[in-house]
């Protein structure tokens, strides 16, 4: 895993003005190559937990500890799509915490947007992009379709 800057590989989409900003990591890992049906490989999917804890020490650091649940689940959302449905050698997310906000955007490398789809009662999979539809403030994808985003509001968080 290696830091990068805060608009580096695509992951500046996030709707933030700068002088909001309270905190900003982004951070990125080299993915294993997956064939087409392939299972996410263990040394892979541990990430998706780290992301989570990541992203509920930034919430509790910057006092929004009621962001926390849903927070997690939307990085594992967005972390866990990434690794199934993305082409890139790597995965980077990015935490920004701004003006009572916490903003994370996910890239993939792959240019093919993250889309709500209904899942079929019987479906084991497909439910991701509709928690986030769900749980999310605000959401989006970039135009490149490379990288996810999505934003959570605390009403009763402070600095």
């Amino acid at each position: 895993m290696t830091a990068a800057a805060p608009a580096d590989h695509g992951l500046d989409v996030l709707p933030v003005r700068a002088e909001e900003v309270w905190d900003d990591v982004t951070l990125r890992f080299t993915r294993t190559p997956l064939r087409p049906g392939q299972a996410v490989l263990p040394e892979d999917a541990v990430w998706v937990e780290r992301f989570r804890r990541i992203g509920a020490a930034k919430a509790r650091q910057w006092n929004m500890p009621g962001l926390i649940g849903d927070l997690q689940v939307l990085v594992s959302e967005l972390v866990t799509n990434a690794l199934q449905h993305g082409t890139g050698s790597q995965v980077a997310i990015r935490y920004v915490v701004a003006d009572g906000r916490v903003l994370v955007a996910v890239d993939d490398g792959s240019p093919g947007a993250a889309q709500v789809r209904q899942a079929g009662e019987e479906d084991e999979t497909g439910r991701g992009m509709f928690l986030v539809d769900a749980l999310a403030t605000t959401w989006g994808v970039s135009e490149d379709g490379t990288t996810t985003w999505f934003s959570l509001t605390d009403e009763g968080g402070s600095r």
